[in-house]
């Protein structure tokens, strides 16, 4: 029963960290314009590989935008990557 209950435990914790979270934020193309968007905040220690980003929170559909794809974005946080 212990085991159990600790493995649905660990499997709900795991769930809940998988969570998207977009916060307000805009990110520069290579061009130099800049495009404001909301961005799925991960909480980097480093700047990431790829970022999601969507028009509006209510849209369902999420742009995937790799590094070669911007030169930088900026969060409403003030980090900057």
């Amino acid at each position: 029963m212990k085991t159990t209950f600790t493995l649905i435990l660990l499997l709900t914790n795991a769930l809940a960290f998988g969570q998207k979270q977009f916060v307000q934020g805009q990110y520069m193309t290579q061009q130099g314009d800049t495009v404001q968007v909301h961005i799925n905040d991960q909480n980097w220690k480093r700047s990431p590989t790829f970022i999601e980003v969507k028009q509006n929170l209510s849209d369902t559909n999420i742009q995937r935008l790799s590094a070669g794809d911007i030169k930088g974005f900026l969060l409403a946080s003030g980090d900057r990557y």
